[in-house]
């Protein structure tokens, strides 16, 4: 009974994990050709955010943005480190990165762990949940901070185009005030974004080979 229990409570928070932001949307506006959204979520100081955007380029270019720890660096540009702790899958692992803060806050650091499932209609839901992982300790000279849940949704329209949205509930902690937190993270959708769509778009951009052995063994259909 015991053991049936514990299966189940398991079973539970990993669903918990891989939900949606439950919130109520509220159109904030266009940044850089992309759409942004708000939403209050309860028992959080924090705001969460979502964009949505189409980009010129087909979902295993995006991909491979998204994948490659070297093109995460060029999107994510406040970011100084990032690596690979655990890989429990081609798509799937657990990553650990710093975050610069500026002056005179301590740079913030988070451990999370990156999920990719295939839907039937051949889109892609990345979520990224908030993780430990015991070759990541906190350290005294930095803030953990913590990401409560981020999805990356990606779905091919054809011609070469792809749908693209993506949420983001994320707490840096520490002494920052939530409504200053709250302001800097409403830029965080457009820019990502645009980054993103910079990267996909280059016509010297190389696929990943994780990505290119997907699509070999048809998990990912080349469009």
């Amino acid at each position: 009974m015991k053991s049936a229990l514990k299966i189940l409570v398991l079973f539970l928070l990993t669903q918990a994990a891989l939900a949606d932001i439950k919130t109520n949307w509220k159109y904030v506006g266009k940044d850089k050709d992309v759409e942004v959204y708000k939403g209050r979520v309860k028992g959080t100081g924090v705001v969460a955010f979502r964009g949505v955007t189409v980009i010129d380029a087909p979902v295993e270019k995006i991909l491979t943005v998204i994948h490659d720890l070297e093109h995460m660096k060029k999107w994510m540009r406040e970011m100084s480190e990032v690596r690979i702790l655990e890989r429990q899958g081609r798509f799937d692992k657990i990553e650990y990165n710093i975050i610069d803060a500026p002056w005179p806050l301590t740079d913030r650091d988070f451990v999370y762990s990156f999920k990719l499932n295939v839907n039937d209609d051949n889109s892609i839901t990345i979520r990224v949940n908030n993780a430990t992982h015991p070759d990541a300790p906190e350290s005294k000279k930095l803030v953990r901070g913590e990401l409560s849940s981020s999805k990356y949704f990606l779905k091919p329209m054809g011609n070469n185009k792809t749908y693209f949205e993506l949420e983001l509930l994320a707490d840096p902690k520490g002494s920052v005030p939530k409504w200053l937190v709250n302001i800097t993270q409403e830029s965080w959708p457009g820019n990502t974004l645009s980054r993103i769509r910079e990267l996909a778009t280059d016509p010297d951009l190389k696929l990943h080979p994780d990505v290119i052995q997907a699509m070999e063994e048809n998990q990912l259909k080349k469009r």
